[in-house]
């Protein structure tokens, strides 16, 4: 089977930046892409994109069927990388059977289900019953735009979601999330010693979902202790803590400024023998942590909060309760619930400091979502801490029955020989909502093999790809679901 098509929307979709918050371009792309295939085409005030076709003829007695996915994506890049995720198109490159981008996310995740879904619309030889297109934004930081659905302009029963990434699984089930914001206002006092910029980068980071589990140093966490091991031996006065970018992110990075009397040399010993501790400990998880240190001569900054807070500040952050919290009962090495300090930052404000982290909350079970939120929010309290919880979705729960699963197993055997996996995801799927909305709905998710994502290192499979696409197609012409 020609999956040709396939690469040419990818290509072509990452032209145009997609970023979460800014899809009114691929979005308008996608209408346009619609009328020009005659096709009935809805885009709502979120900028999501309904698309329909008919069904080919003798296939009108099937039930409807809807492929969705999301047309957002992540923006990482590397440090040094000059790029401008507003403007620049994505720069695709091959290597080693793997499409990936120089040093940016590649966004597969999830660009590859928008590809596919076009190349499946615009053929006039694949077979299929009466299909449905949905595809959404702001997925990323809040699935924003499943959330402003209109799910009763869907006509299908029946939902195949484009958007988990291991080729020969079937996912029946996802995390719902929340994101715990806290923030605190200090005293500041006046500069009065040498400044010194420290940071942490190199780290693997990854997908606070999908990677969780591989137990990856959080480069906010990793700096907070190594600096209080420096705090505990001489003053460390701290003008600004910045880590993270994303929400959904394991931090790569983290930096911090900080005053103190101690001399460069001395400095930049003892924090190298510090960190050879901490690089110790994550022996196996990370190859590649770097420090840089530097004194600053061109201070942008005014205020820096005394010895005692700095001191708070570093505890707070080094003990956040951060990584798998639970794993699941009743299904092996699967994780149940989980947090992600993704983001600390600094602000000056009248005269003090402002400082706030967001934390990234999973769980397979709403009870145990809520759990966490709670014990987050409390923690953030005893450090005087104000916490809110600003962004939440539940849990995709698992189903005993589902038609759909039965038919894309059977489907999926009959094309490779053996039975695909049936699994649940740690990572959120936009799915938990559209079931939440319509308790009819059977639902599916499937997608090829996407490595790293949320990361300059996310690479896809061009295989998985070609199979994940003659599964789908398969699966529509021998679509023998009826009304």
């Amino acid at each position: 089977m020609d999956t040709s098509r396939v690469f040419h929307h990818f290509y072509e979709i990452s032209k145009i930046p997609r970023g979460s918050g800014n899809e009114k371009g691929i979005s308008n792309y996608l209408v346009n892409f619609a009328k020009v295939h005659g096709l009935e085409v809805i885009q709502d005030e979120y900028y999501n994109v309904l698309i329909r076709k008919k069904a080919t003829k003798g296939y009108e007695k099937y039930k409807s069927i809807c492929l969705q996915g999301h047309m957002d994506m992540v923006c990482e890049k590397d440090e040094n990388k000059v790029f401008d995720f507003k403007k620049d198109p994505i720069e695709i490159i091959i290597q080693d059977g793997y499409l990936t981008a120089n040093g940016t996310t590649l966004g597969a995740d999830n660009g590859i289900s928008v590809a596919i879904c076009m190349a499946i619309l615009e053929s006039d030889k694949i077979k299929h019953p009466d299909l449905e297109i949905l595809l959404t934004t702001d997925e990323e930081v809040g699935m924003v735009g499943a959330k402003g659905f209109d799910i009763t302009n869907l006509e299908s029963n029946i939902l195949v979601n484009i958007d988990s990434e291991e080729y020969g699984c079937i996912y029946v089930s996802s995390a719902g999330s929340s994101m715990v914001k806290s923030s605190k206002t200090f005293n500041a006092q006046k500069i009065e010693k040498d400044v010194y910029e420290v940071k942490i980068d190199g780290l693997f980071g990854g997908h606070s979902g999908v990677d969780i589990h591989l137990n990856t140093a959080n480069a906010s966490m990793l700096l907070a202790e190594l600096m209080l091991k420096l705090a505990n031996v001489a003053e460390v006065n701290i003008l600004d803590f910045n880590g993270g970018t994303k929400d959904n992110t394991i931090p790569r990075s983290a930096k911090i400024v900080f005053s103190t009397d101690m001399e460069y040399k001395e400095l930049e010993k003892l924090l190298n023998v510090f960190l050879d501790s901490l690089r110790y400990r994550y022996i196996k998880a990370e190859k590649n942590i770097l420090m840089s240190i530097s004194k600053l001569k061109d201070i942008e900054y005014t205020l820096m909060l005394n010895k005692e807070d700095s001191k708070n500040l570093l505890n707070y952050l080094m003990n956040m309760p951060n990584g798998v919290l639970k794993m699941s009962d009743n299904s092996k090495d699967l994780v149940e619930s989980s947090s992600n300090m993704g983001i600390v930052y600094t602000e000056e404000i009248n005269g003090k400091k402002l400082i706030n982290t967001h934390n990234a909350i999973r769980s397979l079970k709403i009870e145990y979502q809520d759990y966490v939120a709670e014990c987050i929010k409390e923690y953030a309290k005893s450090f005087g801490f104000d916490a809110i919880v600003k962004k939440s979705y539940n849990p995709w729960e698992y189903k005993e029955k589902s038609e759909i699963r039965d038919y894309f197993s059977q489907i999926f055997e009959n094309q490779v020989g053996y039975k695909p996996r049936i699994l649940k995801m740690h990572a959120g799927l936009e799915t938990g909502l559209f079931a939440e909305k319509n308790d009819k709905l059977d639902i599916i998710s499937i997608g090829p093999d996407i490595k790293n994502p949320h990361t300059p290192s996310e690479k896809m499979s061009i295989e998985a790809v070609e199979q994940t696409y003659v599964y789908l197609v398969s699966a529509l012409e021998n679509y023998n679901i009826v009304k």
